[in-house]
């Protein structure tokens, strides 16, 4: 009856198990588990026993084991840090290339450019013209709007990611950092109750399966090392310690480029969404520095010009642009009201190179040789321009900017195709087969079935013994 009753428990256990792996098929990050059974302690012959050799005493459940590939599960933490990296990279750059090329009327940097161009060569054409002047420092607005445009886009961009002063910061980096020491917090607790568990020499898969959830997620926001005795770290600082006496909150020192401490110590991101965001952040105030360059190159040579002209009074012509870069250029407020465009001083717009000679000399209302010169500017390849063209320089940016955001879309999809390789491999080895868990459900239902008849079996024979005893 007791190894019966021994059968009928190891089965019961291994149905509970079964139930357990079937109920989680869907469970995300769930690794199966499998009850281990040993056979009890035999009855050995001594000085009270008449026979010769061991009586068996039935079986026990040793443990309950969880699937768990330590080398599948390293490289795919790995590997899901770089896709994080790349991913965010494709998307974030794609966003940047989208908000460089655009503006908020909708047109393209260069279309106003070159609009730009054309009416100054409009000027030179018939500089008496005074529609042919308004038009031009219409259109001189229209450019200096897009330049603020397209600077107050990648300033809006960055401060999505990154804004604020320490600790307050905002964005996506501060979002992440957040839920990585969110996530640390529980591991740390998950890994105290795991290693008392140990210690009292208790199997806790469920636990160990919430703590890989959580180490998961931690490694797509940041790259990780995972030591055997399951200490978090970052950048070789401890992040959650093994045995949970340990958790340190990862913290943002500043914020343009953003940097990180950890236990005290700077630390480097490489790897997950945060490496990719700080990327991204370079790359932001790399499109500045160059579209701020632009801008003030722009300023510099139509100012040098146009101060060295005459407009139709005869007199020496202003800076045509005020500023320093793309987020500030504006055109004079001298030559055009922004208020009231009607209000503007078109003819002040500095066309002629030359006077009427005379005593003293007149204006010369038919030379538009500056504002042709001014036009020229277009084709000039100039040194602080990396010897390019205005329009050449800023679709070299462009350019190069695209080509970033197409590497990394590419190598995103590579990655992916890796990862999700990685976790098939991990499903097919760790995870619930349906067809194995319902040939165990089988195999234990019988055996539950077997030692039920075993202990009914031996009922019959005791209640028969009674009988003819009585």
């Amino acid at each position: 009856m007791t190894i019966a009753r021994s059968g009928i428990e190891a089965a019961q256990t291994r149905l509970s198990v079964i139930s357990h792996n079937i109920s989680n098929i869907n469970t995300d990050g769930y690794h199966t588990q499998q009850t281990v059974l040993g056979t009890n302690p035999p009855l050995s012959p001594n000085s009270s026993t008449i026979s010769n050799y061991d009586i068996g005493t039935g079986v026990s459940v040793m443990d309950v084991t969880r699937a768990y590939n330590q080398t599948q599960e390293t490289q795919y933490l790995a590997l899901n840090s770089t896709t994080a990296t790349n991913t965010t990279l494709s998307n974030t750059l794609q966003s940047l290339e989208s908000l460089t090329n655009s503006t908020v009327s909708g047109g393209a940097l260069t279309d106003y450019l070159n609009n730009f161009w054309a009416a100054w060569q409009n000027v030179a054409n018939d500089p008496s013209d005074m529609s042919m002047r308004s038009a031009l420092l219409e259109s001189s607005a229209t450019l200096t709007q897009a330049f603020n445009s397209v600077a107050a886009n990648l300033d809006s961009y960055n401060s999505q990611l990154i804004s604020g002063t320490g600790p307050a910061y905002t964005g996506a980096i501060a979002s992440d950092v957040e839920e990585i020491n969110s996530d640390a917090a529980q591991i740390q607790t998950l890994n105290a109750q795991i290693n008392t568990a140990k210690v009292e020499n208790i199997t806790v898969n469920d636990l160990m399966d919430k703590r890989d959830s959580l180490v998961k997620d931690i490694s797509g926001k940041a790259g990780i090392t995972l030591d055997t005795d399951g200490t978090i770290k970052i950048d070789g600082q401890v992040l959650v310690s093994g045995d949970g006496t340990v958790q340190n909150n990862l913290t943002i020192t500043s914020g343009s480029p953003p940097q990180f401490t950890l236990a005290g110590n700077s630390v480097t991101i490489s790897g997950g969404e945060l490496d990719g965001y700080v990327q991204t952040t370079g790359t932001i105030a790399s499109l500045q520095s160059q579209l701020d360059t632009f801008a003030s190159e722009l300023i510099n040579q139509v100012n040098t010009l146009h101060t060295a002209g005459y407009d139709l009074s005869g007199t020496a012509g202003v800076d045509f642009f005020t500023g320093t870069g793309a987020d500030n250029i504006q055109v004079s407020s001298a030559l055009y009201n922004s208020a009231n465009p009607l209000l503007s001083h078109p003819e002040l717009v500095a066309a002629s190179t030359t006077l009427t000679p005379g005593t003293p000399p007149t204006p010369n209302v038919g030379d538009g040789t500056n504002a042709l010169a001014i036009a020229d500017l277009a084709n000039s390849n100039l040194p602080d321009l990396s010897n390019q063209t205005f329009a050449g320089y800023f679709t070299n940016m462009t350019t190069d900017l695209g080509a970033q955001a197409q590497s990394a879309t590419e190598v995103s999809d590579d990655n992916t195709t890796a990862l999700n390789a990685y976790q098939t491999a991990i499903q097919g080895t760790d995870g619930v087969n349906l067809d194995e868990e319902l040939l165990d459900m089988m195999s234990a239902q019988r055996a539950f079935e077997a030692a039920s008849k075993v202990a009914t079996t031996t009922d019959s024979m005791l209640n028969t013994l009674i009988n003819v005893m009585t």
